[in-house]
């Protein structure tokens, strides 16, 4: 192999490694679409709180942000009321703990897909969940029984 050969496919190699630890980079600091949209950090999941205009909140991974955020593999809560408090008459007690359940979306009448795209101007904020958190400890917990 002669020398500019040798040059030419050394440049090549370099070009290939640079772009592919560019693309990575990209990647992994969530400025390419279909990327999931992180806080860094050791200790963050992939899943976000995002807490909408009309009071609801849902846990799921953020895939993307344009003209609407792209949340997929959806969680929300559930407060289940006491009906035996509801027909005796008699309110809950503000030490009692509320009947919380965490529900994956999909299940429910209507047979809605495990995606949703939110408009921005429905979006309250957003909140990157920890890898030990309750929610996220949950969701795994469901997902492992499956």
């Amino acid at each position: 192999m002669n020398k500019r050969a040798r040059n030419l496919l050394t440049l090549v190699v370099a070009l290939i490694i640079v772009l592919g630890g560019g693309y990575w980079v990209l990647r992994n600091n969530n400025v390419l679409p279909g990327s999931i949209v992180k806080d860094s950090g050791s200790n963050i999941s992939d899943y976000s709180a995002v807490f909408l205009t009309n009071g609801q909140v849902y846990f799921g991974k953020i895939y993307s942000v344009g003209d609407s955020v792209d949340l997929r593999n959806i969680y929300y809560l559930q407060v289940n009321s006491s009906t035996s408090n509801l027909q005796s008459g008699t309110a809950a007690t503000p030490s009692a703990s509320p009947d919380i359940s965490l529900v994956k979306l999909g299940n429910e009448l209507h047979g809605p897909n495990d995606r949703m795209l939110i408009n921005h101007q429905q979006v309250l904020f957003t909140e990157s969940l920890k890898s030990d958190s309750k929610v996220v400890t949950a969701i795994n917990n469901y997902t492992a029984g499956k």
